[in-house]
């Protein structure tokens, strides 16, 4: 039987949610017209994964999106 684990909220982002299950984890971040979801795997480290869909995030509102 597949589970889905239980994923904690950590941290309220400028526009989004950062989401944490063991060393894995989601960052949801609202632009105007979308809402971007990203997922990290344990290899990749909280921070870096969350400044990049921001600064994706910052891009697509710039040109209005």
């Amino acid at each position: 039987m597949n589970t889905v684990g239980c994923w904690f909220g950590i941290s309220l982002l400028t526009d989004g949610i950062f989401l944490l299950q063991g060393r894995e984890g989601v960052v949801i971040v609202k632009t105007n017209q979308a809402m971007l979801v990203a997922h990290y795997p344990e290899t990749i480290q909280p921070g870096p994964a969350a400044n990049t869909v921001e600064q994706l995030a910052d891009y697509l509102i710039g040109v209005g999106y």
